[in-house]
């Protein structure tokens, strides 16, 4: 389920929701934001011990910023594209081998 912001949303915001215990399954954010980059928000959800899987979401060609090992959907894309990242994430996290 997708939660629909009601004010801006910057880096540092995105981490509050993890503070609080919950049924999140993964993140999906973009990777400029105000603040934090998306990589920047996973690698503290990472540090905090957030067992929560990212997709960086990018306009841009270049992976440049942009952490190698997270999973990335570039933008414009279609539904069915990010349908397919997400289960991808859901079944990489429930993988044994993913920790």
């Amino acid at each position: 389920m997708m939660r629909a912001p009601t004010t801006p949303i910057t880096g540092s915001s995105q981490v509050q929701p993890y503070k609080r215990p919950g049924k999140q399954r993964h993140d999906v954010t973009d990777h400029l934001m105000p603040g934090m980059t998306g990589t920047g928000l996973a690698l503290v959800l990472q540090a905090r011990g957030a067992a929560i899987p990212v997709l960086i979401v990018s306009g841009y060609a270049e992976d440049e910023g942009i952490n190698p090992t997270l999973p990335r959907l570039t933008k414009p894309f279609r539904q069915g594209e990010l349908a397919t990242s997400l289960a991808e994430l859901t079944k990489t996290a429930r993988s044994p081998a993913s920790g």
